[in-house]
């Protein structure tokens, strides 16, 4: 399941900045439309057959043997470490510039 979430990450990377450029330089906002919600709709999917994946294969008793496998319900240093540089600039670009 990573794998394809992988490949779609290139995938989709382009087909947005294609789908914004429709919009900007030929003004084809219907199929501006098209690929957002194929898009979306794609995207709902991929998480839900990733959260499937998630629930039928444990992962817990395989991490268990890991340094960085926290059993005590705190969060992991490398996993602060590792979602913290994706995190950060995601939150900047929600907050709306002069606020």
């Amino acid at each position: 399941m990573m794998d394809v979430v992988l490949i779609a990450m290139f995938a989709i990377v382009p087909l947005l900045c294609i789908s914004i450029a429709l919009v900007r330089y030929g003004k084809f906002y219907t199929l501006h439309k098209r690929i957002q919600i194929t898009l979306g709709i794609l995207l709902a999917v991929a998480v839900l057959l990733f959260e499937i994946e998630v629930r039928v294969y444990p992962w817990r008793p395989r991490a268990m043997g890991s340094p960085y496998f926290a059993t005590d319900g705190s969060i992991s240093l490398c996993g602060c470490i590792c979602r913290s540089p994706s995190a950060q600039p995601s939150f900047g670009c929600m907050s709306s510039p002069g606020h």
